[in-house]
């Protein structure tokens, strides 16, 4: 029989070969993020970190539709990394249309 913690290594390794890294908050890809202004959204970005870490929520994706040039990407950009500074940020993916 195969040793347990050998299969979750597996699963990992392949799990890391298969990554999107360049939709992710701190991709190189994104250079500049967009972000929002110092003070700006506070809010809208409070109300997102407090949902994202309800452990209670019934909803467990986020998907914000809005007209383009609203600040959708500003606001999941800050969120994200403040729940990066907080050590909540569980996974985040960018779409880009570049």
């Amino acid at each position: 029989m195969a040793d347990s913690s050998q299969d979750l290594s597996k699963e990992w390794m392949f799990l890391a070969q298969n990554i999107a890294s360049n939709a992710k908050h701190d991709s190189g890809q994104r250079f500049p993020p967009p972000i929002c202004h110092p003070g700006a959204r506070e809010r809208v970005i409070e109300q997102l970190v407090r949902w994202s870490n309800d452990m209670d929520d019934q909803f467990n994706i986020l998907w914000p539709y809005e007209p383009v040039g609203v600040g959708k990407s500003a606001i999941a950009q800050s969120v994200c990394e403040r729940l990066e500074r907080m050590k909540t940020l569980g996974t985040n993916f960018f779409f880009s249309s570049s």
